[in-house]
């Protein structure tokens, strides 16, 4: 039997992604409003361009290690 997510949306497992503003932050938000199965990692502080990142996307935060290993992380989710 298949999940609601294989019958609605066949080629999408998973939407990851690190909540930048622009096309990250639109994916995410697609995930929720087609109940799509969303995470990723987010930089230390939980801050975009435009504020706080917000907790109903479901980002693991890196801690201290910034930028770079929040997109290290997210490529390691995707490509494993």
């Amino acid at each position: 039997m298949l999940n609601v997510h294989t019958q609605c949306h066949p080629l999408i497992e998973k939407i990851v992604s690190g909540d930048q503003t622009g096309a990250d932050r639109a994916g995410l938000d697609w995930a929720i409003a087609n109940n799509i199965p969303r995470g990723g990692w987010w930089p230390a502080g939980r801050l975009a361009e435009d504020g706080p990142f917000n907790e109903r996307y479901h980002l693991t935060e890196t801690g201290p290690l910034g930028y770079q290993q929040r997109t290290k992380r997210n490529v390691q989710a995707v490509t494993q």
